[in-house]
């Protein structure tokens, strides 16, 4: 017991502590900023985007373009976010 009494007063020890938290500060920052970059789209699917749609159809070289209306279909699609078609008014009374 008194030869750890010893070591702990010593400045072997001190070093020692030193040098722990030289290594190991680092090492936990890390593991902490991986686990907060690792998945940045994980409560994504909680989050309401609300899409309004105002886009009107042109005719180009004898086609019809209604890109807002293809742009809408395609995010129909998309269940990664949490999409919410709405007209223009509910868009701006919420």
């Amino acid at each position: 017991m008194e030869k750890v009494s010893k070591w702990l007063k010593s400045k072997s020890f001190l070093k020692l502590i030193m040098i722990s938290v030289a290594v190991l500060a680092p090492i936990f920052y890390s593991l902490s900023f991986i686990k907060s970059v690792w998945n940045p789209y994980a409560g994504a699917k909680n989050l309401p985007i609300a899409v309004v749609n105002k886009d009107k159809a042109v005719k180009y070289n004898r086609k019809t373009l209604a890109v807002g209306n293809q742009t809408v279909a395609q995010l129909k699609k998309n269940h990664d976010l949490k999409w919410i078609f709405v007209s223009e008014n509910v868009a701006k009374k919420d």
